[in-house]
């Protein structure tokens, strides 16, 4: 029990030592450079996609290309963590400091970049456990 406390006392200094990190959506500009082509859909949709589509007579657009993975890159390459991105909203969600995304929103790709969450997000469970154990007490 001790050691619980110990962890959730450190781990809730280290945030306090370190920037905040918040959850933005970076919009991107163009699908420029993509390696996926509307007159070849069978390289990013599925086949049923593919027939479902034929059968309705709907046809393939440029938002069905998916994000340029290059610009995820790039955007990962100035320390922001991706999550998954939407090729309709042509954007991808990330984490990350204020600095971090100032340095994100200065790419020549980057249209825009919007705030959705605010602090860490916390994964696993023995955080919680932890505590939910001292509440307990």
């Amino acid at each position: 029990m001790e050691a619980c406390k110990v962890f959730v006392l450190f781990w809730a200094l280290s945030f306090s030592a370190t920037a905040q990190t918040d959850r933005y959506v970076v919009f991107f500009k163009d699908k420029n450079g993509s390696p996926y082509s509307i007159s070849q859909p069978q390289f990013f949709l599925s086949a049923k996609s593919i027939a479902r589509r034929k059968l309705s007579g709907v046809t393939v657009k440029p938002e069905d290309i998916p994000v340029t993975p290059v610009y995820v890159t790039q955007v990962r390459a100035n320390n922001a963590k991706t999550f998954f991105t939407s090729r309709w909203m042509n954007a991808v969600l990330i984490e990350a400091t204020s600095v971090v995304v100032a340095t994100i929103r200065s790419l020549p790709f980057v249209s825009s970049v919007e705030f959705v969450a605010p602090g860490h997000k916390l994964l696993g469970g023995r955080v919680r456990k932890c505590f939910l154990q001292i509440r307990q007490q």
